[in-house]
């Protein structure tokens, strides 16, 4: 009997060892191309962002500081969060949780990219800090990506019966 050993590499590809045969082979996650377009799809509401435009003025040149320091931060934390929404097939957080080593690791990129927006380093590459007004909604912003990731990957599982 054999056993192939599974692993995840970057780019979201799961690589096959199969020790009987020698064989390596990459196979891209078929649903990837599912919940992909929600990423597009974020990306272009976060550079269209009526909250952004209105609530919290980035609408002039002189503003765009704000816009890019707000795209910057809510880009790495959904994209950061993304990681554990496709690596399962049930609810992260709630009915599957990450290993420990990944959760802090999560946590930390998360907080150094928040505490980016308040230092020398992001006054150095033009960010600037973000009223606290604005992380309450950031944090309704990725709740709502996060339940339509998982609507959609809930459609795709009953859909094609598989995941990962």
């Amino acid at each position: 009997m054999t056993h192939a050993i599974v692993r995840e590499v970057g780019d979201g590809a799961a690589v096959s060892d199969d020790h009987s045969s020698g064989a390596y082979a990459v196979a891209a996650y078929p649903h990837a191309a599912a919940v992909m377009p929600l990423a597009t799809l974020s990306m272009g509401r976060r550079y269209r962002s009526p909250l952004a435009w209105f609530v919290f003025e980035a609408n002039l040149p002189e503003r765009q500081a704000r816009f890019q320091s707000g795209w910057f931060i809510e880009g790495l934390l959904s994209q950061t969060l993304i990681v554990h929404m496709m690596h399962t097939r049930k609810i992260p957080f709630i009915q599957s949780a990450a290993g420990l080593p990944v959760a802090l690791l999560t946590a930390t990129i998360m907080a150094i990219g928040i505490c980016v927006l308040f230092s020398p380093l992001g006054t150095a590459v033009g960010l600037v800090p973000l009223p606290m007004s604005y992380f309450p909604w950031l944090v309704a912003t990725l709740l709502s990506y996060y339940v339509l990731t998982q609507l959609v990957k809930s459609w795709y599982i009953r859909q094609f019966s598989m995941w990962s």
